[in-house]
């Protein structure tokens, strides 16, 4: 009538596989909730500064490959010095501290890390290398090279 449990080692590959399906589902609440949260920082940045939301994804993307000249990041971004400043101070706790250079600190390679980013233009460009305007003046560029200056 008595009958004995199963061993707990029979099925301790079900067990792992449980776990791992709950502690992966955890993981990718985590990870939804963070890209939420960072988007949302990035939003009231971008109202706060009136810059624009790609900007401040291009702003990130260029500073993923580590510190970057102030004077560079302006010319890369296209974001006035004024403007870059505020973004800066209110990004403050992304980035290391303040000098020549701009970078990210821990948090910001945390962010990145978190959100993937991918700048805006990049993306755009993409897209514009597939039109055949773009192609057709490529061509044209490239029949007339040895004619410019």
């Amino acid at each position: 009538m008595f009958q004995r449990p199963p061993d707990i080692e029979e099925h301790s590959g079900l067990l792992d596989e449980v776990k791992n399906f709950f502690h992966l589902r955890r993981y990718n609440y985590i990870m939804h909730a963070d890209i939420k949260q960072i988007q949302a920082e990035i939003s009231r940045a971008a109202e706060k500064t009136g810059i624009h939301a790609g900007k401040i994804y291009d702003f990130l993307y260029y500073l993923k490959d580590g510190p970057i000249e102030n004077n560079l990041l302006l010319a890369k971004t296209g974001i006035a010095k004024n403007a870059l400043n505020l973004l800066k101070s209110e990004l403050a706790g992304w980035l290391s501290p303040a000098g020549a250079k701009t970078g990210l600190g821990v948090k910001g390679k945390e962010v990145l890390a978190t959100a993937e980013i991918k700048t805006a233009t990049e993306n755009m460009h993409d897209f514009l290398k597939e039109t055949e305007s773009y192609k057709n003046a490529i061509a044209l560029l490239l029949k007339y090279k040895n004619l410019r200056v």
